[in-house]
């Protein structure tokens, strides 16, 4: 995997877990939604 695969990859990735976190918080489950949500954060900022 070259670094371009390797961000987009995790790119992809953060997109999924905000998408899961959103659907979590729509649906009342806020325990969940609160262990999901920094991963996104973290996935965002280590790709720049």
């Amino acid at each position: 995997m070259d670094k371009k695969q390797s961000i987009d990859y995790w790119l992809n990735s953060a997109a999924h877990d905000l998408d899961v976190a959103e659907t979590l918080l729509r649906n009342e489950k806020y325990d969940w939604c609160l262990f999901i949500e920094p991963t996104h954060k973290l996935k965002i900022n280590s790709s720049n």
